[in-house]
């Protein structure tokens, strides 16, 4: 039987679905850091540093190849409507 191997980076909770969970496991893990970051943690505020690196992560964990920071960020403003992630002035 062939072994598969993953380029995924390794996440502590392997039944991620959602985006704002992937960001949140992100968040956590400092290895990220120079991609996004906490602003100010207390508040759950975050800034992408590197908006298409992240894009490229989502994609990598996905399986979809072609994802770019113009569909995540399509995702993101959903959030925004849907009151899971608010979008605060710099």
């Amino acid at each position: 039987m062939a072994e598969s191997h993953s380029k995924q980076p390794p996440h502590r909770y392997r039944n991620i679905t959602h985006l704002w969970e992937f960001l949140l496991e992100l968040l956590e893990d400092e290895t990220f850091s120079s991609i996004i970051a906490w602003s100010r943690k207390p508040e759950g505020e975050f800034k992408l540093r590197n908006a298409n690196e992240v894009a490229k992560k989502w994609g990598e964990f996905k399986n979809k190849s072609d994802m770019t920071y113009d569909k995540l960020s399509r995702a993101i403003r959903c959030y925004y409507r849907q009151g899971i992630i608010k979008k605060v002035k710099n």
